[in-house]
């Protein structure tokens, strides 16, 4: 190969996760606009990277504090109050739909 365009894919502005290689076996075969794209291109990959590893983070944190909520407060409640986070429940697909409580909710309160 006579011609390498190596571009850094960085995190968060600072962190290495490695790079972009591309060879080629013509002399001088990447324009400025090519390495315009391909730094683009790790850019967005570098913010890919940084979104997902944030997501993930948030997951486990929700995760945790679910498991500490479930501990202190009494599962009745909690079933009660449920439909206001989990985006799984029938309740909070419901409510979001309608901007509403679910009637269970509004005859308790």
């Amino acid at each position: 190969f006579n011609t390498f365009l190596l571009t850094p894919i960085m995190v968060n502005g600072d962190t290495f996760a490695g790079c972009i290689t591309l060879a080629v076996v013509r002399e001088d075969a990447f324009s400025e606009a090519d390495r315009m794209l391909i730094n683009n291109v790790a850019t967005m990959l570098g913010a890919s990277i940084y979104s997902k590893r944030l997501k993930l983070a948030a997951e486990s944190s929700n995760k945790i504090l679910r498991e500490m909520l479930h501990s202190m407060i009494p599962a009745k409640v909690i079933e009660k109050i449920e439909c206001f986070w989990d985006d799984t429940s029938t309740e909070y697909q419901n409510r979001r739909r309608d901007s509403t409580c679910p009637s269970s909710l509004n005859s308790s309160l």
